[in-house]
């Protein structure tokens, strides 16, 4: 099986990426506040990438932590946050599924897909599961990604892939799609695409907490049923 962690930093490390997450997502991160985020509350930003969300929201006046398992990302975002003189921002060199603190931020953002570029389940359980921890109780934490089934398009990509590793007698999960390169790339990219029931059974392992789905595109600003939002409130 093609090991899809090191695929994921070899696309992330990339020049074209670095500077794509660069920008910031203004109209996403106003969403964000004004229909998630408690003012002056305490953020911890997951795959921040290049400083997009997390900048943003800095300058906003919450008290945000990026973490992110590309050094190269994690430099970009250091050098934007001295670029935009922000002080209330930290950002360290993390992957989630090393992430240890507890009880510790009033949100918790995962967004961009966060979930589907592991091709191992316990991962991305432990990833959501660590994400959880790191809340405070009755924190929320907020993921986006596409929907396995609400795509036509996406659907049917899925579909050839599944077939074409069928024939190749390949061990691969309904939902698995490799991307081929494109400019700027030098490989191709997994990503394991997730329905609301593949998320509700990870939350239905986790005590202590409720959650809700919205169809709703964070990039597009619209409703949607490409995409959807996931909010889990941790009760204690």
């Amino acid at each position: 099986m093609i090991n899809s962690d090191k695929l994921a930093k070899v696309r992330f490390s990339e020049k074209s990426e670095v500077e794509k997450y660069s920008t910031p997502k203004i109209k996403r991160v106003e969403f964000l506040i004004k229909r998630f985020l408690k003012p002056n509350s305490k953020i911890l930003e997951v795959g921040c990438a290049s400083g997009g969300i997390c900048i943003p929201l800095a300058k906003k006046g919450f008290d945000v932590t990026g973490i992110d398992f590309s050094e190269k990302m994690i430099e970009k975002a250091k050098e934007n946050k001295r670029k935009y003189k922000i002080k209330n921002l930290k950002l360290k060199l993390l992957d989630v599924r090393e992430l240890k603190e507890k009880n510790k931020y009033d949100h918790v953002l995962g967004l961009f897909n966060l979930l589907t570029y592991t091709n191992k389940e316990e991962d991305r359980k432990k990833m959501l599961k660590n994400m959880i921890t790191a809340l405070k109780p009755k924190g929320v934490l907020i993921m986006d990604m596409a929907n396995k089934y609400g795509n036509l398009k996406l659907l049917i990509k899925e579909i050839l892939y599944a077939f074409y590793f069928f024939i190749k007698r390949i061990k691969f999960s309904f939902g698995d799609v490799y991307v081929k390169p494109r400019k700027g790339l030098k490989t191709i990219l997994f990503q394991h695409y997730l329905s609301k029931n593949e998320i509700k059974k990870y939350l239905k392992e986790i005590p202590n907490i409720k959650y809700k789905f919205y169809d709703f595109s964070l990039f597009l600003q619209r409703k949607t049923k490409k995409d959807f939002i996931v909010v889990v409130k941790k009760i204690k």
